[in-house]
């Protein structure tokens, strides 16, 4: 960005009314300090929200952005990780391991992280028609076990596909080629899990299948805390007229729900902007977080957006969602950007 500094820098009126409401919920919280219940954690969010800024704007400075090279550079970064992850994960878990005293042990929360990225694989693979790498990917996100990741992406490809077979149900061709590989390959998956049963059950059923029953469980720890907390989120933004319009200001949530210096939020980014900056705050994020669908871009793009949004709804805080303003830099400054996609029309 820094680089590019100097250039001739263009853009369109929607995208500076993005960028100053931007500015404008970021100076909200700069306010809310003054009356925050959690000051010097408000004070951790609104410099850490400082990072959306850079991932908002990095598109606007780049003259080309290439989405192949974006997605293969995750894909050769993540996948082998992920897979080192998931063995890491089985042998700390394994019969005899001294599970505190693995160094691993700190580091098992980052699945859902992984997840997400692997999410986004599982997206652009499928976009692209790479079903051989669609697949891969697809049972790497089942290994991690991130659900929200794995359920979003899964919902989000069984509505494009239903668009797709309503409107092309006559023009459906499939390659006697690409037959042959997908067959090849799902034989070739099965077989292996049937050789291996015993590994796939232990990776498959323990680590993904009985978290997913955890969704309809209300012994679930992680679904159970997120309800909790957003209860609680509530119950306090109904408090009183001040805590309606204005918030708790902004860090307050960490404070309040623990009851000490820990950071910490609803697990939902409109529960948290509405119970941190109040009703204004709110209205502010809805804007900031749908505007950029509604102008014409890149589908594909679109698609990654509402990704980490979904996410964003159920796992993200308003400093841990930048990978959204990224997408959504896009969108907003895509005269800029190169599609290199040819399954989907440019403009939406």
């Amino acid at each position: 960005m820094l680089l590019q500094f100097g250039g001739k820098l263009t853009t369109k009126k929607h995208s500076l009314f993005y960028i100053l409401l931007f500015v404008v919920f970021h100076l909200l919280m700069f306010i809310s300090l003054i009356y925050s219940k959690g000051f010097n954690l408000g004070l951790n969010k609104t410099f850490l929200f400082f990072i959306n800024y850079i991932f908002l704007l990095y598109p606007l400075f780049m003259q080309k952005i290439n989405a192949r090279i974006i997605f293969s550079t995750i894909f050769w970064i993540i996948i082998p990780l992920s897979i080192w992850f998931i063995f890491q994960r089985l042998f700390l878990w394994a019969p005899g391991s001294d599970v505190l005293k693995n160094p691993f042990y700190e580091l098992r929360i980052f699945y859902l992280n992984l997840g997400a990225l692997v999410g986004l694989l599982v997206l652009w693979f499928f976009h692209q028609r790479k079903w051989e790498l669609f697949i891969f990917s697809l049972i790497v996100l089942l290994g991690l076990s991130a659900r929200g990741p794995l359920i979003f992406s899964l919902l989000i490809i069984l509505s494009i596909s239903a668009k797709m077979f309503l409107s092309n149900v006559k023009k459906v061709k499939i390659s006697s080629n690409r037959l042959i590989i997908f067959g090849s390959s799902l034989v070739c998956v099965f077989s292996l899990m049937f050789y291996y049963s015993n590994f796939f059950y232990n990776l498959l059923y323990e680590n993904l299948i009985l978290k997913l029953q955890g969704l309809f469980s209300s012994f679930d720890g992680s679904i159970m805390g997120r309800f909790k907390r957003l209860d609680f989120a509530f119950e306090n933004i109904f408090e009183s007229f001040s805590s309606f319009f204005f918030g708790h200001g902004i860090g307050s949530f960490g404070k309040m729900y623990n009851q000490e210096e820990i950071m910490d939020y609803p697990h939902n980014l409109f529960v948290e902007s509405w119970f941190e900056l109040g009703i204004f705050g709110l209205l502010l994020s809805l804007i900031i977080f749908f505007y950029p669908f509604l102008i014409k871009g890149n589908h594909v793009f679109k698609i990654m957006a509402l990704f980490f949004l979904l996410q964003g709804m159920k796992s993200y805080s308003l400093v841990s969602i930048w990978p959204i303003f990224g997408f959504y830099g896009i969108l907003l400054f895509n005269s800029r950007t190169i599609n290199l996609t040819s399954n989907y029309p440019r403009k939406t």
